[in-house]
């Protein structure tokens, strides 16, 4: 089955975009420490995770 981004799905986004970068505990990475990426993925589905 072909997936479609929907009208809501965009709004959904920019409401989750908008709630990430005004959550009070957001900082820069301290960039003398490693960065990770873990991924993983499926015939349907796709997952990041970037950790630090």
């Amino acid at each position: 089955k072909k997936w479609k981004w929907t009208e809501a799905m965009d709004i959904e986004f920019d409401n989750l975009k908008k709630e990430i970068t005004e959550m009070e505990n957001l900082f820069l990475p301290d960039y003398d420490k490693p960065f990770v990426l873990r991924t993983d993925a499926s015939n349907t589905a796709m997952v990041l995770f970037y950790i630090k």
